[in-house]
């Protein structure tokens, strides 16, 4: 997508992860949408180099993946809510949790929790 060439990416994953319970179709979708809202609201807000900060890690009964951006979304916007909307609708039947705020200073953090697969029905 043309749109992420001008955005570098850091990516930092936790070995230690345990395996979730979900579709890997349906947080790909969910991340990717996160990204382009991210690298679209930026597109219009950059002045510098901008970029986008993944990490993962355990989090008691499951995985959390954050993401952090640069303060310029702007979640009044009808499109933003809609994105958030559809991510939500597709991760919480699968148990999982999308929460977005701001922390460490001015940069803003959606988090994605999903639980983890412990091999039962029960999930």
């Amino acid at each position: 997508d043309r749109r992420y060439r001008a955005f570098g990416f850091a990516l930092q994953t936790d070995p230690q992860l345990p395996a979730v319970r979900s579709s890997a179709n349906a947080i790909q979708q969910v991340l990717m949408q996160i990204l382009s809202m991210g690298c679209d609201a930026m597109a219009g807000a950059a002045q510098a180099p901008a970029w986008v900060q993944l990490a993962t890690a355990p989090l008691g009964e499951g995985a959390e993946v954050s993401l952090r951006f640069p303060p310029v979304l702007d979640f009044s916007r009808g499109d933003v809510q809609r994105s958030l909307l559809l991510c939500r609708a597709i991760v919480e039947p699968l148990g999982a949790r999308l929460a977005f705020g701001q922390v460490e200073g001015p940069y803003l953090r959606i988090t994605l929790t999903l639980p983890s697969d412990r091999g039962d029905e029960q999930g």
